[in-house]
């Protein structure tokens, strides 16, 4: 299961790259500003989710959540 995930996340960075990419060649021929404050926040955001998914921390999270909740005694 983690080799699907691997791949939509590496394919996720390669395309965040490409745009990252294809944005700083419209900024050099005077098309968009360089200081776009969204395009920016997009990129931060994508590269966080990333790290989260490549560090291991995301899945962590899940299975403290996991461990947390079948601990948990709703019946009573």
């Amino acid at each position: 299961m983690a080799v699907p995930f691997t791949l939509i996340t590496v394919g996720l960075l390669l395309y965040n790259l490409w745009g990252i990419l294809k944005f700083l060649w419209s900024a050099s021929k005077g098309q968009k500003p360089i200081a776009d404050k969204p395009f920016w926040i997009r990129v931060a955001v994508v590269i966080f989710v990333c790290f989260l998914l490549f560090s291991g921390i995301f899945w962590d999270v899940l299975e403290a959540i996991y461990s947390w909740t079948s601990n948990q005694d709703v019946t009573g």
